[in-house]
């Protein structure tokens, strides 16, 4: 065996021990109480209990407002691709023809004006109407610019934020609804002292994540570097408890070797290689 490979497996041995006690960690906690965001759902771990699955967080005028305002979104996403050419592809425009049918097969469906009535919206939105004529006028003239297609979208945004407000406001209610339950009904105050959160969600929603904003507030906890609430990017449910129990172990590893909770969050390596960059003479002409 090479030195490398004796360092190699001298090196696993951490690996093992690591992983063991992380999963000792994230059974620990389901046993205490844990709650992860799948989707729409929140799926509760407590003791003795097993996983209960909670639903009914995406009511129907959450739905409703955010299929809508995935309307104009998807319009731009289908054309950017050939905006500005002589004319569409026929895979394109036939593409564009059966959503122009899925859309106006949807009128009933789509229509926001009881939630009008009802003040969810403030006023009457006009994207299913605009929507459908942007969409006749491409598919006569077979070809769309990239200017009036930015000119299109540029329309949209206002009514899309109202659509979007709305949308948020109706979860959040949803998920907040659901949660005084819990703590009214289901967990102990000292469960509830103790419970932690997995969100899991896109890339790209990571930032200000709804469920992380929702729970960082009931929890008064950051919404980031904090073991108590956790975001995972991704839908594997496994791999975010494994993300938990990293982040559960890695504190106790920066408070006891660092005397700083906080210090596994960044790369181990973070520190020094900063420090270092700043002394590297990085203008070499090769480099550009």
């Amino acid at each position: 065996m090479s030195v490398l490979d004796q360092l190699d497996d001298l090196d696993k041995k951490f690996v093992e021990f690591y992983e063991a006690t992380r999963s000792f960690l994230v059974e620990a906690q389901k046993d205490t109480a844990l709650i992860v965001v799948n989707g729409d759902d929140l799926v509760l771990f407590r003791e003795g209990a097993g996983p209960a699955v909670i639903t009914g967080l995406r009511p129907l005028i959450y739905t409703k407002l955010k299929a809508l305002g995935h309307v104009p979104l998807a319009i731009f996403s289908l054309l950017l691709p050939e905006a500005g050419a002589s004319e569409l592809s026929r895979g394109t425009l036939a593409t564009l023809a059966d959503y122009r049918k899925r859309v106006g097969d949807a009128a009933a469906l789509l229509d926001t004006q009881e939630y009008v009535e009802r003040g969810a919206l403030p006023h009457p939105v006009t994207i299913y109407d605009r929507a459908l004529a942007f969409l006749d006028t491409v598919l006569a003239a077979e070809q769309v610019s990239r200017s009036d297609l930015d000119i299109f979208a540029g329309g949209m945004a206002a009514d899309i934020q109202l659509l979007f407000t709305a949308a948020a406001r109706a979860q959040v209610d949803a998920v907040h609804e659901r949660m005084l339950e819990l703590k009214r009904t289901v967990l102990s105050k000292q469960e509830w002292r103790d419970l932690r959160v997995v969100v899991m969600g896109a890339h790209m929603a990571h930032r200000n994540d709804l469920f992380l904003q929702y729970f960082s507030r009931i929890l008064h906890t950051p919404k980031y570097t904090d073991k108590r609430l956790v975001y995972f990017e991704g839908d594997d449910q496994e791999a975010a408890l494994d993300l938990l129990g990293t982040t559960l172990i890695d504190s106790k590893v920066s408070s006891s070797f660092f005397k700083d909770e906080a210090r596994m969050h960044r790369d181990i390596l973070s520190d020094a290689t900063q420090q270092y960059l700043q002394e590297l003479d990085v203008d070499d002409e090769h480099l550009g």
